[in-house]
């Protein structure tokens, strides 16, 4: 009876010895998917703030065009203005020369 006893239980430890191995290999499992994740996660990260920094420098760019754009609005009111007098002074010269009459 105790060798019957003796290998009951040794046949009970190999059975709780092999669980212990299933359910070991299972949390390496569980640790490996767990760290997968956690990559997956940081290379999202990684990539938003990649985003986010991008989109800034194109908000930065826009701005920068937009100031240039207002600048070359005046410059060019400037230049309309500009014309306008030229034109007028050379409507004066006109009138001025033809007071004058050329020697033949």
């Amino acid at each position: 009876q105790t060798s019957l006893t003796m290998k009951e239980t040794s046949g009970e430890v190999d059975k709780a010895e092999a669980f212990i191995r299933e359910v070991g290999g299972s949390l390496g499992n569980i640790v490996s998917a767990v760290q997968e994740t956690l990559d997956q996660m940081r290379q999202i990260a990684a990539a938003v703030e990649e985003q986010s920094a991008t989109a800034g420098e194109i908000a930065r760019n826009i701005e920068k065009t937009s100031k240039i754009a207002e600048e070359m609005e005046c410059m060019a009111a400037d230049v309309i203005e500009d014309v306008k007098n030229l034109d007028q002074v050379a409507d004066s010269l006109k009138e001025a020369a033809a007071g004058f009459k050329m020697a033949s």
